[in-house]
């Protein structure tokens, strides 16, 4: 609900908006009955609004919406679906998210921030790799935990972690292979003898 709320705000907001509108060119394929659907909406929104609105400004609505909303359903299918998936699986290792130069962070710090871990997860993970985002795509190295420490940020609970000596080489890169991107913007839960063997990412289920 409250998402949907926000989106009708920015409507309400539109709509009262007598600013000139910025014109833009998207190419995009949309179904009859819904490009049909979308014309009457149009006809409605310059109805009641103070400028003449196109197709694309409507459709741009949608998408920054969705963009908006869309870190809120992966925050809350995390923690609906992969959190529960922990409980069923045996694993000593987790790999976190990073963009791609996180290894250079880890290795100056000793330390990677903020990260999301049930609490009862913690005694469990002996081991940290970093999923480097494009263009590496791929794990390359893991580290020995050494601790886990709770900060509160921005009102959420969240920890840092601690490593234990340098960074260890894996024999193989972990590319990313045929698992989507998107699979790879959470923690990860698997064990370091699947992390020490795989090829891909898909290995580490």
């Amino acid at each position: 609900m409250e998402e949907n709320y926000t989106l009708v705000e920015r409507i309400l907001k539109e709509l009262s908006s007598p600013k000139e509108l910025n014109k833009r060119q998207i190419s995009l394929f949309l179904k009859p009955e819904v490009l049909e659907q979308l014309d009457n909406l149009l006809k409605e929104f310059n109805n009641y609004s103070q400028k003449v609105a196109s197709r694309n400004y409507l459709i741009e609505i949608a998408i920054e919406n969705l963009i908006q909303t869309f870190p809120k359903v992966l925050e809350e299918y995390n923690k609906k679906y992969r959190e529960e998936v922990t409980e069923t699986l045996e694993f000593d290792t987790v790999v976190y998210p990073s963009y791609s130069g996180g290894l250079e962070t880890l290795i100056k710090e000793h330390k990677w921030y903020y990260v999301r871990i049930n609490k009862e997860n913690i005694e469990k993970i002996k081991y940290i790799a970093l999923y480097l985002g494009y263009p590496d795509s791929c794990i390359t190295h893991y580290a020995i935990v050494d601790k886990y420490k709770e900060e509160i940020i921005d009102g959420k609970r969240k920890y840092s972690v601690y490593i234990k000596g340098d960074i260890i080489p894996l024999d193989q890169p972990v590319v990313l292979g045929s698992t989507n991107p998107v699979g790879m913007r959470s923690p990860k839960y698997t064990t370091l003898a699947k992390l020490k063997s795989a090829t891909e990412v898909v290995d580490l289920n």
